[in-house]
């Protein structure tokens, strides 16, 4: 499980985007209780993975154009 800003790195982009991806319901996530409302959350190394291989494929279709 990788934090919001783990995550952010590994797909290279803001934890802002995290956020936004994570409560649109894009981004699979898990929260932990503990500080806050509504404790932390985490991001699966799985949900990072097929997120980017989705990215690159779309990259790929569109160099091909």
């Amino acid at each position: 499980m990788n934090p919001i800003k783990e995550a952010a790195e590994a797909l290279g982009v803001s934890r802002d985007v995290i956020y936004c991806m994570v409560y649109r319901g894009v981004l699979p996530h898990n929260r932990t209780q503990g500080k806050g409302k509504k404790g932390k959350i985490l991001i699966p190394k799985k949900a990072l993975e097929k997120w980017f291989m989705g990215k690159q494929r779309i990259e790929q279709k569109i160099k091909k154009k």
